[in-house]
């Protein structure tokens, strides 16, 4: 949602530049409803990241605006998924380069507490094995959480 909202405000930014620069004239109702058509189709491309819509697009400057966004957008997915921050740094567009960058230090930050979490489980796992092995229930206690002291208690009570 966030992406798409950049997008927006960087098309009606570039619409209004256009206008102050004296670049846009005056629309007749036929030319208004294909500018809109020509807005939702470059939404929707921007939205499914497809540019064979950005084809159906009327005005060459939204058309070339539209394939420009995808493609940037299709670089960033494609950053995100192999975490690879230098891709991003090739974007062209900021908005989509930044965001690239936080979306692949975010997932960074979750796979270093994803495996933290199991790294402790691993060992919390390993000092019960130990202490089942050792066959003594009392060291259950020696355990760090209520969950890992409780699980440790109840193969023992399994084992009788």
């Amino acid at each position: 949602m966030k992406n798409k909202f950049l997008f927006t405000a960087l098309v009606f930014a570039l619409v209004a530049t256009l206008s102050l620069t004296g670049c846009a004239k005056s629309l007749t109702p036929e030319e208004q409803a294909q500018q809109a058509l020509d807005q939702q189709t470059l939404n929707r491309a921007i939205d499914m990241q497809k540019s064979e819509f950005c084809e159906s697009i009327k005005d060459v400057k939204t058309k070339e605006i539209c394939v420009a966004m995808v493609g940037e957008l299709k670089d960033k997915n494609t950053a995100i998924s192999f975490k690879d921050l230098n891709k991003c740094a090739q974007l062209k567009t900021d908005s989509i380069k930044q965001s690239c960058e936080i979306e692949i230090k975010a997932l960074i930050d979750v796979d270093e507490k994803d495996k933290q979490e199991t790294d402790y489980a691993n060992e919390q796992n390993g000092k019960m094995g130990a202490i089942v092995r050792s066959g003594d229930v009392s060291k259950c206690k020696d355990l760090k959480e209520y969950y890992w002291i409780q699980t440790c208690e109840n193969i023992f009570k399994g084992k009788k």
